[in-house]
């Protein structure tokens, strides 16, 4: 498998990055990839399970449209199935992060996002005068920091709406799978309620009509019957028997059952997530308004 990806990813931009840190390089290959096959594809479950991840941090990173385009997991339903390609990708992408690096950094390095100036190297830009003052850097660092920061809470913003719509998206099948269990359990009450009528309909006409033809069955035949009385009776001789359509019905609404709870679960989880990150992007936001440039700091990035 080792060779397989070697050969895969020779020209892969992030793999080459990783392989300037030593440190990064040693954790490349770590067990799990000699387990992947080349013919199978993984839930993000089971993903999260190879990476010792959390499945709702790897959804979060899915979400991101540059990252995703580099992953290229593959669509089914509302959720995604990865190759070992792909799992392979998403293993890089944590490994970089752990070199202390952003998304930012990695969208840079596959070509997403324009490389932003790093002030701290000593580089110039060619968009200030040749001799910018001391204070002048320093204030367009601080601009520029403010820039990216707000484009961070923007990405954030994102993921939270796109949380969101995973929400709206869970709730909607809730609310459909509870309709057809509806539907099932009144199939079920009618098939029963149709068993019934017809032993009912079947022992009430045994009760009234001779069994054997004859002059003297003919001239001892019940000429009053009591209607009701003869169903009374007929109903004491019913017998619980289930009907096989009935069975199958069954099975799918217990399958049904265990499909609503699951997704209850989802959605408690997806909730939770949404509450948290509101609270941080608040806290983001506040911190934002209080690092905003003043009109006076402005104006002199522009002397």
């Amino acid at each position: 498998m080792k060779e397989l990806i070697d050969n895969q990813f020779i020209n892969d931009d992030l793999k080459k990055h990783i392989e300037l840190y030593d440190v990064l390089a040693e954790k490349l290959y770590p067990e799990f990839i000699n387990k992947l096959h080349p013919e199978t594809t993984y839930s993000t479950t089971e993903v999260a399970s190879f990476l010792d991840k959390n499945d709702s941090t790897l959804r979060n990173y899915l979400r991101n449209e540059n990252l995703v385009k580099y992953i290229k997991p593959v669509r089914s339903g509302r959720y995604y199935r990865l190759n070992y390609e792909s799992v392979f990708r998403l293993h890089m992408i944590l490994l970089y992060l752990e070199q202390g690096k952003s998304i930012a950094d990695i969208e840079v390095i596959l070509g997403y996002r324009s490389e932003m100036l790093d002030y701290d190297t000593g580089q110039k830009s060619n968009s200030l005068k040749s001799s910018p003052s001391t204070e002048q850097q320093l204030m367009l660092k601080k601009y520029l920091e403010y820039t990216n920061k707000k484009i961070e809470l923007l990405e954030f913003e994102n993921k939270i709406h796109a949380k969101r719509r995973d929400y709206d998206e869970t709730l909607s099948e809730i609310t459909t799978k509870q309709i057809e269990l509806n539907l099932i359990e009144t199939q079920i009450s009618n098939l029963r309620l149709e068993k019934r009528n017809h032993q009912l309909l079947t022992l009430s006409l045994k009760r009234t009509i001779p069994q054997k033809s004859g002059l003297l069955n003919n001239l001892f035949r019940k000429q009053n019957v009591d209607i009701d009385n003869e169903i009374n009776e007929a109903t004491k001789q019913l017998t619980e028997t289930e009907d096989p359509k009935a069975e199958e019905y069954k099975t799918k609404k217990m399958e049904l059952k265990k499909e609503i709870e699951e997704l209850k679960l989802e959605l408690k989880v997806i909730k939770s997530e949404i509450k948290e990150d509101e609270k941080k992007l608040e806290g983001q936001k506040e911190s934002l308004r209080l690092n905003e440039p003043s009109d006076s700091k402005a104006n002199l990035l522009n002397e």
